[in-house]
């Protein structure tokens, strides 16, 4: 999860911090447009089905983009807690932390297993030896040396010889 990014769309240009994010709701702080202020947002907001999630919050409010904009801090956090304790959305932002801990697990064994290799860090020598690095394991992470020795050389385009 990015701290500071730029926002897109009708807000663009604007830089924000994340302070907190459950699924689809964040609550970004403004940071390059003083005096300070703070957005609530539904990502992926679609008013035909978030209509009925909102009315059922705000019985005031029968319209919106899925940005609340607030000057207050504290208005701002409760207004997060409040979309947060929606059950659509709590259904939303645990499936979405369920998703997030099998793609590291699925990860962790792929890398164990030697299918997905970790990379080096930037300035890490890649061999001892100052040798050019086999272009082969590059393309080609988690096969072995004996499935390469395997590997068919390309076929070659027949010579044609002119009499």
């Amino acid at each position: 999860m990015k701290t500071f990014h730029y926002l897109r769309g009708a807000y663009e240009g604007l830089r924000v911090r994340r302070l907190q994010q459950f699924g689809r709701i964040v609550l970004d702080q403004i940071i390059n447009d003083p005096p300070a202020y703070w957005f609530v947002t539904v990502r992926n907001y679609d008013e035909v089905l978030e209509l009925k999630r909102q009315i059922d919050l705000f019985p005031d409010c029968r319209w919106g983009n899925g940005n609340w904009r607030s000057c207050d801090l504290e208005r701002a956090k409760t207004h997060f807690a409040k979309l947060c304790s929606h059950p659509d959305y709590v259904a939303e932002g645990e499936k979405a932390q369920k998703l997030r801990v099998a793609r590291k697990e699925r990860i962790k064994a792929l890398q164990q297993a030697g299918k997905m290799r970790l990379v080096p860090p930037i300035g890490a020598k890649i061999n001892p030896s100052n040798e050019a690095p086999n272009l082969s394991e590059l393309l080609l992470p988690g096969r072995t040396q004996e499935e390469r020795a395997l590997q068919k050389p390309p076929a070659q385009a027949p010579e044609i010889h002119e009499p």
